[in-house]
């Protein structure tokens, strides 16, 4: 069996230096098209596989980054990651996923995988991992939590954009009105969704009927269910904690012979792609993900680069977006 080549023999072969072939793999520094062809063909000719750790070690760096989540079903997860992804890529970093479902044992294992050396810093977007809980498992890795309490870089009031939708529906005469809640938004806690509509109702003097209140899992046979159950209440309008469950209730609308908005009003939250990919155009609690993508990086970067100044937190204010699936009720 030959020998593993060496990145000293690439620089042999190719008549360079160890630090002109290290410049070419990396992309870090220019290299002329000349002698960046001369590096390629001598790694194809010997079969150099660079070692990645042993350079992580040399560097005290992997370039990369770990970002824990529970699922990528959601519209809204992938434009953050994407957007995560961006940020990073500028900053020279990559990104190393993990995905734990609701499994809190997964999430704390691949934490741990994540603070043995893997990776430089997590981004944290576990719902059943707090702040403080991340922390404790992985003490010495620069972490930021993302989204689930106020002490973090960036948090949604996911209240005050419950209210808007609550206050939209019943300025245009509806008074039957569910929602559809989220189980994964925040574990152990009553989705702040929720929580804000059921404030709008107690700050107009009215006490929230259980029966308009159905539990989504954020997905679109979810939304179809709980759609199913409130329509048999008689609501008039649904408000649904994400734009998947709210699509959910489309279909059970179409699958009723009912039409949007004229008989039914859906208003969904997020406003992912899908809100404007779907007829009626969903009204939707928009949610800016470039803003949160780039402050939760700079949070985890400003850990990375040892900053004694914590980034203070930001609270971002959802806003209604008004389409198509809204009206004045029947």
């Amino acid at each position: 069996m030959p020998a593993k080549a060496k990145i000293t023999d690439v620089a042999r072969a190719a008549g360079v230096s160890v630090t002109t072939v290290s410049h070419t793999l990396s992309g870090r520094r220019p290299v002329g098209e000349e002698v960046r062809g001369r590096v390629l063909r001598a790694i194809r000719e010997l079969n150099y596989r660079p070692n990645y750790f042993a350079g992580a070690m040399k560097q005290n760096r992997t370039g990369l980054v770990g970002i824990l989540v529970d699922q990528c079903r959601n519209a809204a997860t992938g434009i953050l990651l994407e957007g995560m992804e961006q940020e990073l890529g500028s900053r020279g970093y990559e990104i190393v996923l993990g995905i734990a479902g609701l499994d809190r044992a997964k999430g704390t294992r691949l934490l741990e995988k994540f603070a043995s050396g893997m990776v430089d810093g997590v981004i944290n977007m576990l719902p059943q991992l707090s702040s403080d809980e991340a922390e404790l498992i992985a003490p010495s890795l620069p972490l930021v939590t993302h989204l689930r309490q106020a002490s973090a870089p960036v948090y949604i009031d996911y209240e005050e954009g419950a209210r808007q939708a609550f206050e939209y529906l019943r300025g245009l005469g509806h008074r039957r009105i569910g929602c559809i809640s989220s189980r994964r938004r925040r574990m152990n806690a009553a989705d702040p969704v929720l929580d804000g509509c059921r404030s709008f109702l107690a700050s107009i003097g009215e006490t929230p009927d259980p029966a308009l209140f159905a539990d989504g899992d954020d997905t679109i046979d979810g939304g179809r269910r709980a759609a199913a159950q409130l329509l048999e209440q008689g609501v008039t309008a649904i408000f649904a904690a994400n734009d998947q469950m709210a699509l959910g209730a489309y279909q059970r609308a179409y699958a009723l012979g009912l039409r949007i908005p004229e008989q039914l009003s859906v208003i969904g939250y997020d406003d992912t792609p899908q809100a404007i990919s779907v007829y009626p155009l969903l009204t939707s609690v928009q949610i800016p993900f470039g803003e949160i993508a780039r402050y939760t990086v700079e949070g985890l970067l400003r850990k990375l680069d040892g900053e004694a100044q914590p980034l203070q937190p930001r609270v971002i204010h959802p806003q209604l977006i008004v389409r198509n699936s809204t009206g004045i009720p029947a």
